[in-house]
């Protein structure tokens, strides 16, 4: 799961519930989604309600996003790529011009 990918759609939450969905997505990706999701889907979005564990998968986390918010209308979404973890893009940047 790419850290930098994970995005929350609930912006009046506080930091503390944040974390706690963040944390709770990260845990329901790699225990029940990744080997799934990997297959077929990398570098696609999955979005995550942490309370139900649904999820849906999207192109862009937009879409992953809507696709989930028609069933799941209340409550937060995390959204995240799909594949193993990646260096940031300005990293690679930087260290591709590096050498």
């Amino acid at each position: 799961m790419e850290a930098a990918a994970r995005a929350v759609s609930r912006s009046q939450a506080a930091p503390a519930d944040l974390a706690d969905a963040c944390a709770r997505a990260a845990s329901i990706y790699e225990e029940r989604l990744r080997l799934l999701l990997e297959r077929d889907s990398i570098g696609w979005f999955v979005a995550i309600d942490p309370e139900s564990e649904d999820f849906a998968v999207g192109r862009n986390s937009p879409v992953a996003r809507r696709a989930l918010r028609e069933r799941r209308r209340e409550g937060m979404i995390v959204t995240m790529r799909i594949g193993p973890e990646r260096p940031e893009p300005a990293l690679d940047r930087t260290l591709g011009g590096s050498e």
